[in-house]
This record gives C-alpha cells, structure tokens and sequence, in this order.
C-alpha cells in the first residue's frame, strides 16, 4: 500500500538524518546514543484490524533497524515481557552499540508480552544505561498504556531533564484511547523537549517510529529569528470550519477521544496519503487549512466514516454522522450483584467473522462501533461470558454481562511447621475429572477467578505436591490453605575427605529408595548445580552424583520442614595427561584412552574407562590403578598410574 511504502521510506529518512548526525558527532570523538524502550505489556496483545498490537510492533522495529547505518549506537529495553504481576520486570536485552538488525528481529521475535506498564521506570533505566548525567542521551519509548507501576512520568521526566547533559526522550503512543493517557505520555516528552507522536495502526506505528527517530538524530535548533511584520489581513478560510460528529441524528458526539484527520481530496490519488492535520477532540477547527476540497475523517472507537468537503474559506459547519452507537459495560459475578471493579479484559467480536474488532482493560469500558450485531466478550482471571447485542444508530446501550464466577484465594504451607510460603510454589487449576489446564500462577498465594463448577487445584513446591477439590459457586469467595510434607535436602560432594571440593561438571540424580524387582530406582529429580537444593516430600530417597567416569550415592532420610545435608564421598582423583616426542610437546592427532585392570578367568583384562581427543586431557576417575594409552601418527605409547582419591595425577607419555 502506498501509505506503508512512504512509512518505509520516512523510516529510512530517519535512519539517514541519524547517520549525518553521528557523521558530525563522530569528527568530535563521539557517538550518538540511544535505547529504545518497547512496552510489553499484556495490553499489546489487543488487536487493531484483526491483528496484534505486538506483531505489529514487531514487524515496525524489524523495518527501522533493517540497513540502519552501523555508526549509529542503539539499545533495548523492554518491559513487563516475563511476569505478569511485576513492576520491576524490566530487561536491557540489547546493550547500547552498532545495531545488528538480524539480532534485533530475533530478541523482538521471541518476547511475548505478559505483565504491567512500568514505563517511567523504564525509561529511567534506560537514562541511566545510557549515563545521562555525564553524556548526551536520547530514549525512544513505544507504550500503548498509561503508568501503572506508581511513579509519576511527568515528574521523572523532569527530573531526568535537569539532571542530564543533554537528556531527550521521544515518546510513540501506541492505539491509545483515552485522554488521560495520551497526556501523561506527552508529558513525558514535553518535559524532555522530545517528541510526541500517535500512532493507531501498522502503517502510522512505522511513520511514528521514523518520526522519531529523525528526532532523535536532528540537530539543536537554530535561534529562532524575530517574527516577521503581520501579513494583511485576508481571507484565507484557517480556522473558519467546524467539524463536529453524531451518532446519529441529534445525538451528539463530546468524547475527546474522537479522531479527526483531513485530507486532500486529489481525484487521481486511490488512496488517502498524509493528512494535511489530525486532533483528537470532540469539536474540530483546524487552523492549518487553505480553502479547497478536501476528504474528513471521523473516528469513534472502530467508527470510521470518511466524506468529502469543500473549505470554502467562510465560516462554515460540517457535521459527520457516524451511523454509530456506544456501548457501556459492566460486569458481575452473579446476577444482581455489585460490579467488578478490576482484572477484567473486554473484547467485542464480529460474530461473522470471529475476529476481534475492538478490546479494553478498563473495568467499565466505552466501545464505540457501527450499528449491527456483535458479541461481547469478557474475561475474568479464568472465568469467562459472552453476551450477544445488536444496536441501531444513535443507541447507547447499558449492558451488565453476568459472568457466573467466583473467587478462589490459595496459600500453601510447606509443612504443618513452617509458615506460608513467600515464593517457590506453582498453581494448576483443572475441571474436574480432566487433565486439561484451566489456568496457573507462579506466585506464592493467588486469586483464581473461575467459572462455577467443581475444580482441582494442585499446589507443588520442588516435587512435592498436593490436591484438593473445590465447587466454586457465582458470587461466592473462599480461601483454601494446602499443607505440604516438604523437607530440604542439600547435598554436598568431595572427591576425597580434607580435599577440595569440585568446581564444575557435577550431575546429581534423587531417586525413590525403594528399587523394584529387576534393581532399577524411580528417578524424582536431578540437577547440574555444585550444590543444588532438592525440596521433596517426606521420606527415603537415593541420591546420586556424577562427575567424569567417577559416581557415588547413598540413601537419605528427608523429614518434613527440616533440612538434610548428605555429603557423598566420590573417592576420586584427576588424571592430568601429556605428550611429547623427542622432548617436543604433541598437541594435534592425539587419541587417549583409559583403561581400568580387571581380573579375569584369563588372567588381567583392560576395560576402557573414558577417552579423549585433546591435546591434554583431564579426566576425573574412581582412586585405583588404570594403564593411559595414547596413539598418534600410527605410533603408541602408554603408561600405568595409580590415582589417589582427592589428588591429581599427571602423566607423560613419550611417543617413538
């Protein structure tokens, strides 16, 4: 489309003014820097025209980094990609430097967004990332949500402002619907002496982001000259035309959030190109317009009525009726009771398509879209509701969807003498009588909002689990407390008693103790950790670790709520091995080899251990005597050692 290909093409301007400005930078000794801070939050996964606001900004950064100019230092930054709940998830995935588009699009690529929007937070990292107080440093944050991490943007930005050498930040607002946000995300760009740019969908993302990123690379503006005598007064038709919007006839639009954009009406253009101006408001009068024709844009939620109108450079009005109506929602539990006042996500679906045409977080939503039939979707935690509508223009519904859901609160308890647990335990949630998951948390104690009906909820902590059934009933909350038998094992290993204890490349096994019939053990759990920290239920376990060719185990007792800590004794040692012909060390070709001395019917029998390729190898072996055999070149050498437990041995073998 003719409005992608010119985002595309403005983005390349952008990565273009970025290098002229670093090209000057550069002759200074320095280089531009910048982070961009991506929001991923779980509001990105909302839709615009069927698709996700995430891949969306996906495909947008993928197209701005492709061919950026490799003397132009970038970062990222993003948030709220690992947890849902927290305000400190915030990562800084790629670190300032030359940008390799390709790791770009496979970091972005592999996000999925879950959690809250600690943007101001972010962008603070992301200043001090970039050393703000000593260097120059810009910040571009794409969000699609206001703060809702209990920091004030407005008042960091400022602050970051004073305290910086020369501190900008470029704020892109991502489908953003309400007022409050759009100011509180300007804001943050306003203090900085950044730009602010709306962006509503795929195409307007990537002019945004080229916007911006022009920005960030533009040149300090020159002082601005004194203002040139008034022309004479003449008519020229800025700010004599008012557009104003209706649902339908005599029902008024006053929601500032209706986007207003005007184009030039050119009859040989099929595709409406950069609108000569845009606002967000409910009562428009452009001051930025000359006479002539012209195609308005009104957008109301998912409304969009386009129409021409000749500017006729008189005072005038132009009324644009939407054919639309709104819809007011409210959700509860059961029916006849109070409203739910957070944790929902609202959509509103085509039921003849199945796609989402519009969504909201908010507890009382406001959607705005055409006349006709929809579906209502909501969400609760787990629990859902859908609910049918048809509306005619002008309506404005009150709808109240009953959900038919209750709460569940869960806590766990490692044991009967330990407190509740603060962290380490796991949530599942079933029907009853399937395996089929309705819903999970990581997190120590949790809300579950659910559907009514009967359910399975299992809490796990390390590998010790435990169950119970519940009925949930529409409006009705309750608490349950699982009790586990959890004790702690912390295992430790030595090669031998007195001696130091091994560093690396040790592989822990914890099987049941009881072994069947043919002697094999259950195994529970492993571990690669030096020193790894098993929670299990109650009882007899056999515990296994492995290091080398060298392996040792023993049964261990774990009691509920107190720790164990077995040490296992692998009564080993560290075969330390060289070559060398004619006094001249050999390092390529090797072939090693380590044979244990068995006693057999025939007497003595070698039985490889290990083997290695390496020019020197180490190998960690049970104490006791082996033949070191070594072959290279189609000559051979070999010798007989005898490792000590918890002591290396180091052997030459000298080729002929």
């Amino acid at each position: 489309m003719a409005w992608i290909r010119k985002a595309w093409a403005a983005a390349m301007m952008g990565s273009a003014l970025l290098a002229a400005a670093v090209g000057s930078a550069a002759a200074a000794e320095t280089r531009a820097k910048a982070i961009l801070v991506l929001d991923a939050s779980g509001s990105m996964w909302g839709q615009i025209d069927g698709k996700a606001k995430w891949d969306i900004a996906k495909v947008a950064v993928d197209r701005l980094v492709t061919g950026w100019d490799p003397a132009i230092d970038l970062g990222l930054t993003v948030y709220s990609h690992r947890s849902k709940g927290s305000c400190d998830d915030i990562e800084d995935i790629i670190p300032v430097g030359p940008v390799d588009p390709a790791r770009f699009k496979a970091v972005v690529g592999s996000i999925s967004p879950k959690g809250k929007t600690p943007m101001t937070a972010a962008v603070k990292r992301a200043a001090e990332q970039l050393k703000y107080t000593e260097d120059a440093a810009t910040v571009i944050l794409v969000s699609d949500g206001e703060e809702t991490c209990n920091l004030d943007p407005c008042s960091i930005a400022q602050e970051l402002e004073q305290k910086g050498v020369a501190f900008t930040a470029h704020v892109v607002g991502f489908d953003i619907r309400d007022q409050a946000t759009r100011d509180q995300l300007k804001c943050i760009a306003d203090n900085t002496g950044g730009t602010f740019v709306l962006a509503d969908d795929a195409a307007s993302l990537q002019a945004a982001l080229a916007t911006v990123a022009a920005a960030t690379a533009a040149p300090a503006p020159a002082p601005t000259p004194p203002p040139p005598p008034p022309p004479p007064a003449q008519t020229t038709g800025k700010g004599k035309v008012t557009f104003t919007a209706v649902l339908n006839d005599g029902v008024p639009v006053t929601d500032n959030g209706m986007r207003w954009q005007l184009f030039r009406d050119i009859p040989t253009q099929e595709e409406l190109r950069d609108p000569v101006d845009y606002t967000y408001a409910a009562v428009w009068s452009p001051d930025k317009v000359e006479p002539g024709d012209y195609i308005i844009e009104a957008k109301l939620g998912t409304a969009t009525v386009q129409q021409p109108v000749k500017i006729t450079g008189e005072k005038q009005a132009v009324t644009v009726n939407l054919g639309a109506a709104r819809l007011k929602l409210t959700a509860v539990e059961a029916e006849g009771g109070p409203a739910i006042a957070k944790e929902l996500g609202w959509k509103l679906r085509d039921p003849a398509t199945g796609k989402d045409i519009d969504y909201s977080y908010d507890a009382q939503p406001t959607f705005s879209a055409k006349a006709g039939s929809y579906l209502i979707v909501v969400d609760y935690g787990a629990a859902k509701a859908e609910a049918p509508i048809t509306v005619k223009p002008g309506d404005i519904a009150q709808v109240t969807v009953t959900i038919g859901a209750g709460t569940v609160e869960v806590e766990a308890r490692p044991s009967e003498t330990e407190p509740m647990a603060t962290s380490g335990v796991s949530w599942k949630v079933f029907p009853e009588g399937s395996d089929t998951t309705t819903t999970y948390s990581y997190d120590a104690a949790e809300i579950f909002h659910l559907n009514a009906g009967r359910y399975r909820i299992v809490a796990e902590i390390g590998e010790a689990l435990v169950e119970q059934t519940v009925e949930v009933k529409a409006g009705e909350a309750q608490k349950l407390t699982f009790t586990l038998s959890v004790g702690l094992m912390k295992p430790t290993a030595i090669y031998a008693a007195g001696a130091p204890k091994p560093t690396k490349d040790l592989s822990w096994s914890v099987y049941k103790a009881q072994a069947d019939m043919t002697g094999n053990r259950e195994k529970v759990t492993y571990s690669y950790d030096l020193e790894p920290q098993f929670k299990l239920p109650a009882g007899k376990y056999y515990v296994e670790v492995e290091t080398g060719v060298a392996k040792a185990g023993m049964e261990v007792e774990v009691k509920a709520g107190a720790p164990t800590a077995p040490v296992i004794n692998l009564n080993a040692g560290a075969i330390l091995a060289k070559a060398q012909a004619g006094g001249i060390k050999v390092s390529s070709d090797l072939n090693w080899g380590v044979h244990s001395l068995v006693a057999a019917m025939t007497g003595t029998e070698r039985t490889k251990v290990t083997y290695s390729y390496d020019p020197e190898p180490v190998w960690i072996v049970p104490a006791g005597t082996y033949i070191v055999t070594l072959e290279a070149g189609g000559k051979s050498a070999e010798a007989e050692i005898t490792v000590e437990a918890g002591k290396p041995t180091q052997v030459t073998l000298t080729l002929p």
